[in-house]
């Protein structure tokens, strides 16, 4: 034990002198600046050597000398290949018993060494107490056990606590062994945090008991979990403090006085995990909804809110939508909150439009594990076919009123879907829609083949009165409109044919090609500035399905041009039937698509229907019309 003292004062005990009877050992890294390490000397590889010393040392042949080491005590300057620095030996060199005086200190001593326990007087302490774990380990028996020394002992009790003595102190609550020499004050510093349990009790883990090892894994275990536990109730207590800072500023009390719950729940996911990693945060329900709506507003922007606040990842995003459980057909989760919505909306902002149209879709197959289903053929909810699906037909409603949209269904098809299948999906779609309180009151559409038979053959079972342009879905009356932008479908009749729109006036195409060339001829004022000759390049399909390339060319910016360009006699004076017709179409595209609130400065169909406006006046009119178009 007196080793294991002098090791923890100097340094780590790193290897000893093999020679028998020597006591030199190297440490590091070392404590005590006035020690110095003595020169270690492997055992040599040569068989031979090696086998003379083992004979020297008194070790066995058997045993592995690989780390072996003697001190350069036992080798006098003639074995070194360089007496100064005595750091390699010459080969075939045998160690010395050694080449110290009797009254030379070696290095390997502390300095001011303290006696050892077996130089005192003997003791009759019974030291095995100290390596028991159970009930008798006591402090009281360890107090008696002092007391019988203390009346056994045959010297002097202040030589035991004199300049070189040991003492034992036992305190009330821990045994607790230490050593007082004149040197603890000097090295208090050192042995003050490094000394474990064991330490105290100067002993080794060598000296336990497997039942005492297993003890002790234990005690070091618990110790460790309460460290790290007192290390986060710190941390707590400083984040509550913090907390009472902010209640006690009033801080708190404005939040919950001022400010709406999506704020509130934003700040409190902000505060929740300010300090935590990213892996380490946690997010509610709510933040989610919330961060899923600004993302699917702008994802672009929702990566540069990232960089400012605590919000979760895209891939987290995701993970809840793919949760929801969405099939073909009607979904059915939407329905249940649109109902919840209704409830709080007024009547006239329950009016809406059901929008449908198909989407092209690439063909393809992949297994949904959750559903136990092979996706990519044809699905209209309640049948599937074997047909790869090749498109989407979506349904959506718009309000009338109140400008909001949702999609409510959607189903695979391949091409198309039938006649008979739209208008069963039509009928069902409004019959939910109305169970939960929403109003139809119009239907849109593209002209497609399928969609004008399918409106048809609603329109065809009205018993009462027969009409092209609504159906009767549980008593209420439900509009049929065709999509307005297909105002396209009329620029591309007017590219390969004239439109005879009225008897004996004929529109033609060249007239409106011709007054774009005289246009592009001025120098410095075009009135057709906004045109450009892609527009007329009618090969490429992109440029023909534009809805705003077919609206910037029957405008009535591009009638008023071909008007000019006829008086001044540019144009040939038929050109004038074209710029009326142009003017017709210019007028139906605006009072079917008017966006502002109030009327446009020569534009006067271009606002809101209502009582007073001109629009029901110009669509008896021009119905009359239309009939007679070819």
């Amino acid at each position: 034990m007196a080793d294991t003292a002098t090791s923890s004062v100097i340094g780590k005990l790193r290897y000893s002198c093999k020679y028998p009877s020597c006591k030199n050992s190297y440490y590091h890294p070392v404590k005590i600046p006035s020690y110095h390490n003595k020169k270690f000397h492997r055992f040599p590889r040569d068989p031979e050597s090696l086998q003379i010393w083992k004979n020297t040392c008194n070790i066995s042949p058997n045993v592995n000398c690989k780390n072996f080491f003697l001190c350069d005590s036992h080798f006098i300057d003639a074995d070194f290949a360089c007496p100064q620095i005595r750091n390699r030996i010459l080969p075939k060199t045998v160690p010395k018993p050694s080449v110290h005086s009797s009254d030379e200190p070696l290095n390997c001593e502390v300095p001011d060494k303290q006696p050892e326990l077996n130089e005192l007087p003997s003791l009759n302490i019974n030291f095995s107490l100290l390596a028991q774990d159970s009930p008798c380990c006591s402090s009281s028996a360890l107090a008696n056990s002092l007391d019988d020394v203390t009346e056994t002992s045959n010297f002097d009790n202040n030589s035991l606590l004199g300049e070189h003595s040991h003492c034992k102190i036992i305190s009330d609550k821990v045994t607790n062994f230490s050593k007082t020499t004149d040197h603890s004050d000097k090295y208090s510093f050192l042995l003050e945090n490094k000394k474990g349990m064991l330490g105290k009790l100067d002993i080794s883990k060598d000296d336990l008991t497997p039942r005492e090892t297993i003890m002790y894994k234990i005690h070091r275990n618990t110790t460790s979990k309460l460290s790290k536990l007192r290390s986060l109730l710190k941390n707590e207590r400083a984040h509550v403090n913090s907390l009472k800072n902010l209640y006690n500023d009033g801080r708190f009390q404005f939040i919950e006085e001022n400010l709406n719950d999506i704020s509130k729940e934003f700040i409190n996911s902000q505060l929740r995990n300010v300090n935590r990693s990213s892996k380490g945060r946690r997010w509610t329900l709510k933040d989610k909804a919330f961060a899923l709506s600004v993302y699917k507003r702008s994802p672009r922007l929702y990566k540069y809110l990232r960089t400012y606040f605590e919000l979760p990842s895209v891939r987290t995003l995701k993970t809840v939508l793919s949760n929801i459980p969405f099939q073909c057909g009607i979904i059915k989760p939407v329905l249940v909150y649109l109902k919840t919505q209704v409830e709080k909306m007024d009547e006239l902002d329950c009016c809406c439009s059901l929008v449908f149209d198909e989407i092209s879709l690439s063909s393809g197959f992949y297994y949904e594990s959750n559903k136990q289903i092979i996706c990519g053929f044809e699905d209209l909810g309640n049948k599937r076919s074997d047909k790869a699906a090749n498109h989407a037909l979506v349904f959506m409603i718009r309000g009338v009123r109140k400008s909001y949209k949702q999609v409510v269904a959607y189903y695979f098809v391949k091409d198309t879907v039938a006649t008979i299948d739209l208008k069963q999906i039509i009928v069902f779609i409004i019959n939910e829609l109305q169970n939960i309180g929403l109003k139809i009151v119009a239907t849109v559409c593209d002209q497609g083949p399928t969609n004008r038979s399918a409106i048809e053959a609603l329109c065809a079972e009205n018993t009462d009165n027969r009409s092209p342009y609504y159906f009767v879905v549980n008593g209420q009356c439900v509009c049929t409109i065709f999509d307005v932008p297909h105002l396209k479908n009329t620029r591309n009749a007017l590219i390969n044919n004239v439109i005879e729109f009225e008897k004996g006036k004929i529109a033609k195409f060249e007239h409106i090609q011709n007054a774009y060339n005289l246009d592009q001829q001025k120098r410095t004022y075009k009135h057709l500035y906004k045109l450009n000759p892609n527009y007329f390049n009618f090969k490429d399909s992109f440029q023909k399905m534009k809805v705003k390339v077919a609206a910037q060319l029957l405008s009535q910016t591009v009638a008023a041009t071909i008007e000019t360009f006829s008086v001044f006699g540019d144009l040939p004076a038929e050109s004038l039937h074209t710029a009326e017709f142009v003017h017709i179409v210019d007028n139906m595209f605006d009072s079917l698509n008017g966006s502002n609130q109030q009327e446009t400065s020569g534009k006067k169909f271009k606002c809101p229907l209502s009582d007073n406006s001109p629009h029901i006046e110009f669509w008896l009119d021009i119905l009359s019309k239309l009939r007679n178009w070819k």
